[in-house]
């Protein structure tokens, strides 16, 4: 997991932040980095790293807070998807 935004672009908060970390090999990070800081990102990469719409706008407005932020918010949305289809299909006991 790498941050790819730098520190000097976002808040401390963001920085550390899930939203600012993308799960990829190392050899690919410094190339993915450098296609998301200059808007470059392929459709393809915005499903595998869970950039929403809101998130791309927000970075190409010089938003990287708000990108961040918007990304967590994605995160956060498909790990309750997840999680509720784990529980629907092995409910738990009462």
């Amino acid at each position: 997991m790498f941050a790819l935004i730098p520190r000097g672009t976002v808040s401390k908060a963001s920085f550390s932040s899930p939203g600012n970390r993308f799960l990829c090999a190392p050899a690919a990070a410094l190339e993915l980095k450098q296609r998301l800081l200059s808007q470059e990102l392929t459709e393809s990469d915005c499903l595998e790293h869970v950039i929403s719409k809101t998130a791309m706008a927000a970075s190409r407005a010089g938003e990287w807070d708000r990108f961040v932020a918007e990304r967590l918010k994605s995160i956060v949305e498909l790990e309750a998807d997840f999680v509720r289809t784990v529980l629907e299909r092995h409910p738990t006991a009462k």
